[in-house]
């Protein structure tokens, strides 16, 4: 359980990407439940997953979901996956409208979650590389412990 408070580049960019999918995705009232579940089950950065997953809040949830409704009416529209569902909830014509509009909100929430949790991950590996090489180099203007010599008198 210790290791959800632990700093390491691969707990920090698995926190990341865990609070940035579950804040794409349109489950606003259990973001932070999710998120606490899954950190302690994937055993990543809870405090980062849970400041990520904080990106949509009560103020920026109705942007965030609409954008996502749009690019998924664009990604589905005239498909076979929107034809099939329109014909299983065929009977029933405003839950076949629902399951059509919740179906473009999801395919375009998923489309966030998985970009953002990607380049989430792959921005804290190059952060990392990044001020590993600036404290190398640092280190090397300086010299290292073993390049210093021991003056004798």
């Amino acid at each position: 359980m210790a290791e959800i408070w632990k700093i390491d580049q691969f707990r920090l960019a698995n926190g990341l990407s865990l609070g940035l999918f579950i804040a794409f995705t349109p489950t606003i009232p259990f973001q932070m439940l999710l998120c606490i579940i899954g950190a302690v089950i994937l055993h990543v950065n809870l405090p980062i997953a849970l400041a990520a997953c904080w990106i949509t809040n009560p103020v920026t949830a109705i942007p965030v979901f609409l954008a996502a409704h749009k690019l998924g009416k664009c990604v589905l529209e005239n498909t076979a996956i929107e034809r099939y569902t329109l014909e299983l909830f065929s009977m029933y014509e405003r839950t076949g409208g629902m399951m059509r509009e919740s179906l473009y909100l999801w395919t375009g929430s998923l489309i966030f979650a998985l970009s953002s949790a990607v380049l989430g991950n792959f921005l804290i590996h190059i952060i990392y590389n990044i001020n590993n090489r600036f404290r190398r180099d640092r280190r090397d203007e300086r010299g290292t412990p073993r390049e210093i010599r021991r003056i004798e008198w």
